[in-house]
C-alpha cells in the first residue's frame, strides 16, 4: 500500500485506479431492501409481524462475502503492485 496505508475509496480510485464498492452504497442497498421488504411485508402480513431476520441473512450474506472477497483481491493486486514497483 502506500506509505500511510490509505484503503479508503477515494484514493484507491484516483491513486491507483482500483474501484471498490464504498460502505455508503451497500448500505444505501441494505436500507433500500429493508424498506421494500418491509412495505411487502405489512401489505401481506400487516403491521403486527417482523420480517425474519433469515431473509435477510439468505439475500445478504453471499452478496457481502463476495463484496468482501473482491474488496481483498483487489487490495492483493495493489500490495503486489507496490513490490513489483518498488523492486525497480
Amino acid at each position: 500500500m502506500c506509505k500511510d496505508n490509505i484503503r479508503n475509496e477515494y484514493h484507491l480510485s484516483t491513486a491507483h485506479g482500483i474501484d471498490i464498492h464504498t460502505y455508503n452504497e451497500i448500505w444505501t442497498e441494505i436500507k433500500s431492501y429493508h424498506d421494500k421488504t418491509v412495505e411487502i411485508h405489512k401489505k401481506k402480513k400487516g403491521d403486527l409481524e417482523k420480517v425474519k431476520r433469515s431473509k435477510y441473512l439468505n439475500f445478504w450474506g453471499p452478496r457481502l462475502k463476495a463484496y468482501r472477497e473482491d474488496t481483498e483481491y483487489k487490495f492483493k493486486l495493489v500490495q503486489s503492485r507496490n513490490r513489483t514497483w518498488s523492486m525497480w
